[in-house]
């Protein structure tokens, strides 16, 4: 996630927001989303939601790197938007918790084969039913706020 749009710095490249990110700074208002070398998906009244650009999704891994800066703590997982189905974003499918002493690094983990996605963390797997064919993906923050180092997509 280091390129990030040449008009947006605010955007990473291939992460395209649902609407305009800039209008809560014009309004004096905290944005939703924030990247600067990491990208920070923030609760709101209305989340943000990015979606990976151009490309649709059957088979997939996607690893999230979550590990935290230096004498920081971590944060959970965004919520992973797999058309509009959101994992890890309540109860019915939720993110494992935290591990109590999070390891160096920090990865979460979405894997999905047909209609049946695993939300890994933590050594920990979560099994949740999404449909089937070919699926938009995206990111959103939940209730709490995100911090994601950076995004491996894998076909499968």
């Amino acid at each position: 996630m280091a390129l990030t749009d040449s008009l947006n710095r605010l955007r990473p490249l291939h992460l395209v927001p649902d609407r305009n990110t800039l209008t809560p700074l014009r309004r004096g208002e905290a944005p939703a989303v924030e990247f600067d070398r990491t990208l920070a998906l923030l609760p709101a009244a209305t989340p943000v939601t990015l979606w990976v650009s151009d490309t649709r999704y059957e088979d997939v891994s996607v690893t999230l790197d979550l590990t935290p800066e230096a004498d920081a703590a971590a944060l959970p997982p965004p919520a992973i938007l797999l058309g509009n189905t959101a994992l890890g974003a309540d109860a019915v499918c939720s993110w494992p918790e935290l591990p109590s002493e999070p390891p160096a690094a920090l990865l979460a983990q979405l894997v999905r084969t047909g209609t049946v996605a695993e939300l890994r963390l933590g050594g920990i797997v979560h099994r949740c039913t999404v449909p089937a064919g070919a699926l938009a993906l995206g990111f959103r923050a939940g209730d709490t706020a995100s911090r994601v180092r950076s995004i491996a997509i894998t076909r499968e």
